[in-house]
């Protein structure tokens, strides 16, 4: 059976919003792996492999309490998937929160995911979020 691209993030995104699938949804990430997060925020830059994205997970909720409102996966090309995703964020240090929607661009490869690049609507107001005097 031939796995899609959608296939695999539906897969992975069902896993890892259900806490007792959670640690089963990084079998679905290659040791290749690389997340790409926008330089502007404090867990910036590249994250590598199954470990890298755990810690990259971790280091958003040391910030951010997050609730996730809806998630909508798509086809974007034969090796590729969207993530159209609307969360809810509570600042763990300024208490202030912002309703935003996060476009993740995923690349697979033989059933796993290999590459992650992260689109904010406003990465702006996030940074803001986490700002103590709101700027």
């Amino acid at each position: 059976m031939t796995t899609t691209a959608r296939g695999t993030l539906r897969e992975f995104m069902t896993r890892i919003g259900d806490p007792a699938t959670a640690r089963q949804a990084f079998e679905l990430v290659a040791e290749d792996f690389v997340a790409n997060e926008p330089d502007s925020l404090p867990y910036r830059g590249q994250h590598h492999g199954p470990r890298g994205l755990r810690g990259l997970l971790r280091q958003i909720n040391e910030h951010f309490e997050i609730s996730i409102e809806n998630v909508q996966v798509t086809d974007a090309g034969p090796d590729r998937a969207l993530a159209d995703v609307q969360i809810r964020l509570a600042s763990r240090t300024t208490g202030r929160k912002l309703s935003t929607r996060v476009l993740e661009l995923y690349r697979v490869e033989n059933g796993k995911l290999v590459a992650l690049d992260v689109f904010y609507q406003d990465t702006h107001a996030l940074v803001a979020l986490l700002d103590e005097d709101g700027q």
